[in-house]
């Protein structure tokens, strides 16, 4: 990295020394994203609704990562006109823009914009001349649409069925990430039952899991708050069950209200 020297006694400051300062994290940004890959950074919840028009979704703020560049997402709303909740297209997609403002007279006389905001704008159109993330609209819980994390086709990925009474009624995916091996990114959807799910034994399982070395697999994921934004929970994965924790306590049940989860767990904590 080029670091600017700074020295007392009056140094003059020039526009290229600005220029680095910007470029220095600019560029420390980019390889830190490169590392994390394509993907949702925080935020871009996505629900959804049934109007008189059709099937409408949201989008809530939060942060994209492009192409090794990080944008803004802002608060987004989609209706699909004559389509009900059950009919939405498989994906839409986020791609990125910049927009330029606060134009200003330079002393040549001529007139610039000397800010660019990046963001990730929600698209129905799949781009063939650019780069975007996919978002995938499950089938399995339509009302409230989940985002999709895309992994590079060459990360391995292992794939689990959650099961309940030997029934599949969720899923979960573990991603490796690229440049981080200490880590793996856990994504996990458990859409809604509106039914009371009650414990099955005596260390409160909710629901079994089913896949690759499923039975060595210890991390939990904190916070996580139900489909409904209601309540929030922490999700307890050990030896192949699924467990549920609240305000620091195991429950013996569960209101059915659906869970989504995305986070990054360190691959110490799974004895695989």
């Amino acid at each position: 990295m080029n670091e600017i020297k700074f020295t007392e006694g009056g140094q003059p400051i020039s526009l290229d020394d600005l220029k680095q300062l910007s470029d220095n994290i600019t560029s420390s940004v980019a390889l830190l994203a490169s590392l994390c890959g394509d993907g949702i950074l925080d935020g871009c919840y996505i629900s959804g609704d049934q109007t008189s028009g059709g099937a409408r979704i949201f989008i809530s703020p939060g942060h994209a990562i492009i192409g090794g560049a990080i944008y803004d997402v802002d608060e987004t709303e989609m209706l699909f006109n004559g389509l009900g909740l059950g009919n939405l297209p498989s994906e839409i997609y986020l791609v990125p823009s910049a927009d330029e403002s606060r134009s200003m007279d330079f002393a040549d006389g001529s007139t610039h914009p000397t800010r660019v905001r990046k963001t990730a704008v929600a698209v129905r159109e799949r781009p063939s001349d650019r780069a975007y993330i996919a978002y995938k609209l499950s089938a399995n819980n339509s009302s409230n649409p989940r985002p999709f994390i895309p992994r590079s086709e060459e990360a391995k990925v292992d794939s689990y069925r959650i099961l309940r009474d030997g029934k599949q009624v969720g899923n979960m995916n573990l991603h490796v990430i690229n440049g981080l091996p200490r880590f793996m990114a856990c994504e996990l959807h458990i859409p809604i039952d509106n039914n009371v799910i009650r414990s099955t034994d005596s260390v409160n399982t909710m629901y079994t899991i089913d896949g690759p070395n499923s039975n060595k697999l210890y991390f939990s994921l904190r916070n996580v708050v139900d489909i409904w934004q209601r309540t929030t929970y922490d999700i307890i994965i050990a030896g192949g069950s699924i467990s549920l924790q609240k305000d620091g306590q195991r429950i013996n049940e569960f209101d059915g209200h659906g869970l989504n989860a995305f986070a990054l767990i360190k691959t110490d904590y799974s004895l695989v």
